[in-house]
């Protein structure tokens, strides 16, 4: 029996959720057991999309025109109707939800559309993005995605927590296994540092020679993630390290605002914007630090990339960066908004590279814990768990 499974998410742009979309749909690719239909809106953006990668894969997938990331009723209205008529059409056996505004509409679809199982992955609380009034709103849409799922899965045990404190998952849900944490996992075979010649050429490329550090910020150029902060340590971190350059790598709507702020602070020459990189593990390898500077995580992918890579770490002790990073032993960890610690931080990193280097080493020994491969055995587990109870049967995880 082939068991179908809708993943669907609100946008494919440059991000966490949609790179967990695609190694799941490679996961099962080719697997007489599942048939994958990857669905998502059309939205793309400055952050860049997987669109062309989709294109090129011949994974079966919908792009539907109403799902958008604001609220917007009337196409939020249209948008639930479409999503209905297709779960219609295709019958599946599971519905797994990514990113907020999927979370919200596609497991009431999946529910009158009659679908057996409904799974949503939290990849950070929405009412953590929405801290004006409406926050309480979305806590409430949060606690009803829930209620209409029969599994919700979070990608740190920090929002398993916050999930719990604020009645949004019961721990009767927890006790049954409805609610869990499955951490989000990259490809470490994929994760790769580049030879001592093609670190060399790329950092060359981007005019960096050899012997200098660089100091690289890579992640989307908008909230929660704060740049800004960035741009204000590196400042600090300039001053005193007149031989380092910085690369920021990555788009988004606050680049306009970050290219003014390096600019106000006279760094320009010794600051490059890299834009969307498809090669960020070569980046990393190429990096000196890797920061993520963010007020609000699920757990960054681009944290476990350095990790596996060896590039020593400094990074904002939020979410689930504290899962991955341990403070003073895989990496260093600076509380969010607080460009003086983190200047701090990359200075202490920089200045001491043998203990960098031993932290380093420390991450790649952990961060196997984090692989794409137990993330989705889990996930594929959880999928026969859950069907089981509804009397489908799914066979044992690809090999």
């Amino acid at each position: 029996m082939t068991v179908r499974i809708v993943n669907v998410i609100t946008r494919m742009i440059v991000g966490g959720p949609q790179q967990v979309s695609l190694l799941t749909a490679r996961y099962y690719q080719g697997s007489p057991a599942v048939d994958y239909h990857l669905v998502f809106g059309r939205e793309s953006g400055s952050e860049g999309d997987y669109h062309a990668e989709i294109a090129a894969s011949g994974v079966p997938h919908h792009a539907q025109a109403s799902l958008v990331r604001e609220l917007a009723p009337a196409r939020d209205l249209r948008a639930l109707g479409g999503l209905m008529a297709l779960l219609r059409r295709l019958r599946p056996d599971v519905v797994h939800a990514r990113s907020a505004k999927a979370r919200f509409l596609a497991p009431l679809a999946s529910r009158l559309a009659r679908v057996p199982v409904t799974v949503q992955t939290v990849h950070g609380w929405s009412f953590n993005n929405a801290v004006d009034r409406r926050r309480p709103l979305f806590v409430r849409l949060e606690r009803l995605a829930r209620r209409l799922c029969d599994a919700t899965v979070l990608v740190s045990r920090q929002d398993l927590a916050e999930g719990i404190a604020l009645g949004v998952l019961p721990t009767t849900a927890v006790a049954r296994g409805e609610a869990l944490v499955i951490r989000s996992g990259v490809d470490l075979g994929a994760v790769t540092a580049l030879d001592d010649a093609a670190r060399r050429a790329l950092r060359a490329g981007e005019g960096v020679p050899d012997g200098r550090p660089v100091v690289s910020l890579v992640q989307r150029l908008s909230p929660p993630k704060t740049p800004l902060v960035f741009v204000s340590a590196l400042s600090r971190i300039l001053a005193e390290r007149p031989d380092a350059v910085a690369w920021i790598v990555g788009d988004g709507p606050l680049r306009p605002a970050v290219e003014a702020a390096v600019a106000e602070a006279g760094v320009g020459a010794r600051v490059r914007f890299l834009g969307v990189r498809k090669d960020v593990a070569a980046v990393l390898s190429a990096s000196d630090v890797l920061v993520h500077s963010s007020l609000r995580e699920g757990l960054p992918r681009v944290v476990l990339e350095a990790l596996a890579i060896g590039t020593p770490v400094v990074a904002t002790a939020v979410g689930g960066v504290t899962d991955a990073v341990a403070e003073g032993v895989t990496g260093l960890l600076v509380p969010p908004e607080d460009p003086a610690a983190l200047a701090g931080a990359v200075l202490a990193t920089l200045t001491d590279r043998s203990a960098a280097a031993r932290r380093a080493q420390a991450g790649r020994t952990a961060v196997g814990a984090f692989s794409a491969r137990q993330m989705l055995d889990e996930q594929h587990a959880l999928y026969q768990r859950l069907l089981a109870r509804r009397g489908i049967a799914l066979a044992a995880q690809p090999a």
